[in-house]
């Protein structure tokens, strides 16, 4: 019977391992998130859990020694020798806080951004402004700003780093 299970991994080598798992068509999954600070110029993906992973496994068709001796894996959870099967509640709650997160937006400050959160455009044309957080663009790095102009909303498409939490 099919399971989601733990695997260790070996620093940096969640990407080899999950490219391993996939070529021998074992169902895996490796959280991920795009760290949008200075020191992450390059945007490269990053583990949520450096060093571990989830797989599904089938263990009537797949040895705990295949998966332990698999280049990068150190190796799979266990307790008493039996690999500890994860509840895939864990998983779906995993995967919705994640894609949760990935919505989410953060100013240049590193504030947690909400629809109606009050904010301050910190540079530009419109630099001292106060407006009114919308959404995110599918682009990423651009956000919908309702300002008042003329005594109404106007919705105002700008730079995420342009804006800082009020």
């Amino acid at each position: 019977m099919e399971g989601w299970y733990v695997l260790k991994t070996k620093p940096n080598y969640e990407f080899i391992v999950r490219e391993q798992l996939v070529e021998r068509d074992i169902k895996c999954y490796l959280p991920l998130w795009q760290p949008v600070d200075k020191v992450n110029i390059d945007k490269k993906l990053r583990p949520y859990f450096p060093c571990y992973m989830f797989c599904c496994v089938d263990w009537q068709a797949t040895s705990l020694s295949s998966l332990n001796y698999l280049p990068g894996v150190s190796y799979v959870i266990t307790c008493d020798d039996k690999p500890i099967q994860v509840d895939p509640s864990v998983i779906n709650g995993i995967q919705t806080q994640v894609c949760r997160l990935e919505n989410s937006v953060r100013d240049r400050a590193g504030n947690l951004l909400r629809q109606g959160d009050r904010v301050k455009i910190t540079s530009g044309v419109l630099d001292g402004y106060e407006a009114i957080f919308d959404t995110r663009l599918s682009s990423g790095d651009r956000v919908r700003l309702l300002i008042n102009f003329l005594q109404t909303k106007t919705p105002l498409t700008i730079e995420r780093n342009l804006i800082q939490k009020q």
